[in-house]
């Protein structure tokens, strides 16, 4: 009798939490195991969660970048054509009037670097602490099933090392890449205008890259 009255054995518990919580989990929990397996994606990240992030800072302060950017690369292309201008002095002006408006330039280049520096940490920053805030309040709202069924180091890790590369790497590689597009549309605009002809192989090889890779 003793026997048959004994507790219920460890897996048969976890067998029926298995049941109470299949409905809120996203995988099965294997038996003898109360933990789930963690789910990685693989791929490439969609653009979408790009867009998220950094519409997290504002949608002020995108357009206010992008536009600060633009400037910045105007600027630069100026730069180097005024440079063009004074070694053929294509103007009646001395060296002297030459060089004060490159250094007038190059101040202005100057300023609206900084001034996009500052604009894009604000908008990191704000978009961080955005998303910070909502990764906190979700784990606040899961219910006990979910830390009972994930490992404490998997959500450690989430927090901690993905969220960091996310606020540092994510950043970098888009503000590069956003100067890269910017500069080589500002190059094709400027290269359309002094040499026409050459607008034909820009769409051909735009089309083999596109078709290659």
């Amino acid at each position: 009798m003793s026997e048959r009255q004994s507790p219920t054995p460890r897996r048969d518990v976890l067998e029926k939490m298995s049941r109470m919580n299949s409905n809120s989990l996203p995988t099965k929990i294997q038996k003898g195991k109360m933990t789930v397996a963690e789910h990685m994606a693989s791929g490439d990240v969609d653009f979408s969660e790009y867009r998220r992030f950094f519409k997290g800072g504002g949608v002020c302060l995108v357009v206010l970048n992008l536009l600060v950017f633009s400037v910045l690369t105007v600027l630069l292309i100026l730069s180097h054509w005024w440079l063009g201008q004074w070694a053929k002095v294509s103007y009646p002006l001395s060296t002297l009037q030459f060089g004060l408006i490159h250094l007038g330039i190059t101040f202005l280049i100057s300023g609206f670097t900084v001034l996009s520096c500052a604009l894009f940490i604000l908008q990191i920053s704000t978009s961080a602490n955005k998303n910070h805030d909502q990764m906190v309040d979700c784990l606040i709202k899961r219910p006990m099933s979910f830390y009972d069924t994930t490992p404490i180091g998997q959500i450690l890790q989430r927090c901690g090392r993905d969220t960091d590369d996310i606020d540092i790497m994510l950043p970098f590689f888009m503000t590069n890449a956003i100067r890269v597009c910017l500069l080589l549309i500002g190059v094709f605009i400027y290269t359309s205008v002094v040499l026409p002809f050459i607008i034909p192989f820009f769409f051909l090889l735009f089309w083999l890259v596109r078709y290659w890779y």
